[in-house]
């Protein structure tokens, strides 16, 4: 069966784009031969600038269904923890945690993610398919727009006779980019390709078989940094997959998500943490789910870079 992209995703990555450009336009050197306020000094504006500048680096990742693609602080240990459940037609919590560490400056970025599923209300439950994952950081937030390609590989560690996983290796890539529309909006669009080589299924005879599964994803999500601590967002994400069938056979299929939510967070010397939540709206097939989403993460130092700058210099130093 073939599918196009819907309207309203195009819409999204058009609107996306044009809010891009036109803050590109917009943004223009102040001219130094205009008249300043009465009071108004250059160390005032150097005050206001550095705290522009810290208001926009405590709160960065406040997205959930949309990957940003801001890497986080080197030497900094990011854990991150989140569950969605929709209560039609099944009951399902999808939960899931996942730990990330950046390298090389912060232009790598290495992860893990366990889901954990609670289904068909909390009659199977059980840990699904683990992932692991590397990021490399094209570009840098001083650049037009930073770019982030993702490679994550699948292990089969979750039960598939229980539902928890595919019986196959698979592999994902995704494109996550991000753009610092203005001092108050941060937009992120993503696409990805999941590839499934052997999914496991069986037939109308009950008969085990195997089917390559491929399936890919488009999404965008646009971040209003009211202040410091509170994020009103919205995201879409548009899904193309494929899965086994009563038949044995490979079905496809199309879901929208529209989420709006609402992202925290705090400071707290060298601790970060985000806590979250967002309402998501499923529509499969022409039926509507709506669920809850709650997020939580925390971010904190785990290694002291300068500590070992200090010990190298203190042992070159001769008396």
């Amino acid at each position: 069966m073939k599918t196009n992209l819907p309207t309203a995703a195009i819409f999204l990555c058009l609107s996306i784009g044009s809010l891009a450009l036109t803050s590109l336009g917009q943004a223009t050197e102040p001219n130094p031969s205009e008249p300043t306020e009465a009071g108004t000094s250059k160390k005032t504006a150097a005050v206001a600038a550095k705290e522009r500048k810290e208001y926009s680096e405590i709160i960065a990742d406040n997205s959930y269904l949309v990957e940003n693609a801001i890497n986080i602080v080197p030497g900094n240990l990011h854990t991150m923890m989140s569950c969605t459940r929709f209560g039609s037609p099944s009951k399902n919590v999808n939960c899931g945690i996942t730990q990330e560490i950046a390298v090389n400056g912060g232009k790598q970025l290495f992860s893990y993610s366990l889901p954990y599923s609670f289904l068909n209300s909390n009659q199977v439950r059980g840990a699904g398919d683990m992932a692991f994952s590397f990021r490399h950081q094209l570009t840098a937030e001083k650049d037009w727009a930073v770019i982030s390609p993702r490679f994550t590989a699948f292990v089969p560690s979750g039960k598939h006779a229980l539902g928890l996983g595919t019986a196959s290796p698979a592999l994902q890539f995704n494109l996550p980019v991000t753009k610092r529309l203005s001092e108050y909006f941060l937009a992120s669009f993503n696409s990805g390709v999941t590839y499934v080589p052997r999914a496991l299924g069986e037939d109308e005879a009950a008969r085990p078989v195997r089917r390559g599964l491929v399936s890919y994803n488009v999404g965008g999500s646009l971040v209003w940094r009211a202040n410091r601590s509170f994020n009103p967002l919205v995201e879409y994400v548009e899904n193309f997959g494929s899965e086994i069938g009563p038949n044995g056979r490979v079905n496809r299929y199309n879901e929208h998500v529209v989420s709006p939510g609402v992202g925290l967070a705090w400071k707290v010397k060298n601790i970060r943490v985000s806590p979250g939540f967002g309402v998501p709206v499923s529509i499969r097939n022409g039926e509507y789910r709506t669920g809850i989403l709650l997020y939580f993460a925390i971010e904190h130092l785990y290694r002291r870079q300068n500590r070992v700058v200090i010990a190298k210099s203190d042992n070159d130093t001769s008396k």
